[in-house]
């Protein structure tokens, strides 16, 4: 069980909200927030997330921080890591067992593969 979980509300549905201030490896697999911080440029992986679960990345660091998905599932079918710069944000729904859709974003997120 992680100890940085709390519960967020939006809209009318309640959401997990996780935080993070260093690299991390992290599980929202029902979907939910995280939520990002820190000064210095860190990456978090996350596990697969579950079969129609939403995801929010925002970024509240002064520094861009890469979320990351293990092998076998990607943000767009393709990449496996997004780069948030600060004050950016991903809303996402996994649409399969191997990919999320990528539905809104703010600020210029890039996508790509770790090495």
């Amino acid at each position: 069980m992680l100890l940085n979980i709390k519960q967020g509300q939006i809209g009318s549905v309640l959401r997990k909200v996780v935080s993070a201030s260093g690299a991390d490896s992290l599980s929202l697999s029902e979907g939910g927030v995280l939520r990002l911080t820190g000064s210095t440029a860190y990456d978090v992986t996350l596990r697969r997330p579950r079969v129609g679960a939403e995801l929010i990345v925002v970024n509240r660091g002064s520094a861009a921080i890469t979320v990351t998905f293990p092998s076998g599932f990607t943000w767009d079918g393709t990449n496996r890591r997004a780069s948030l710069p600060a004050n950016a944000v991903i809303y996402a729904v996994a649409e399969s067992d191997a990919r999320m859709i990528v539905i809104s974003t703010v600020g210029a997120i890039t996508y790509s593969n770790p090495s």
